[in-house]
């Protein structure tokens, strides 16, 4: 760089960083500095919800639906449809209900993917 005088001006010398420092807080760490977890990698809920996810996914895609299409049939988001598939949130009564009638399937059942109609 070329200072007012006409002259090269010397390059600043930066300071290394402080011996033993870690990288800022929001740097991908947690506060105890362990790794974050990336984004969508949370685990399911109970395998309970990861069953009744695969169900829906089965179903969705039997349908050929894509989870913005169901999402618009069940009257929810397409992010609450990705969690209930993914099994980190459980699909609460309304959610089954809604879901069941998307699918037009009554027998639509939340809790075993085998499961038989009452009767």
């Amino acid at each position: 760089m070329i200072i007012s005088g006409g002259q090269p001006d010397e390059p600043e010398e930066v300071p290394p960083p402080p011996a033993g420092s870690r990288k800022p807080r929001g740097a991908g760490r947690r506060l105890d500095g362990s790794p974050r977890r990336a984004r969508g990698t949370n685990p399911p809920a109970s395998p309970q919800a990861a069953a009744y996810g695969a169900l829906v996914v089965t179903a969705r895609k039997a349908k050929g639906w894509t989870q913005g299409r169901l999402a618009q049939e069940c009257g929810m988001s397409q992010g609450a449809i990705a969690n209930i598939e993914r099994g980190v949130a459980g699909a609460g009564p309304g959610a089954r209900m809604a879901l069941a009638q998307a699918f037009e399937d009554p027998t639509f059942n939340p809790k075993s993917p085998t499961a038989e109609p009452d009767e």
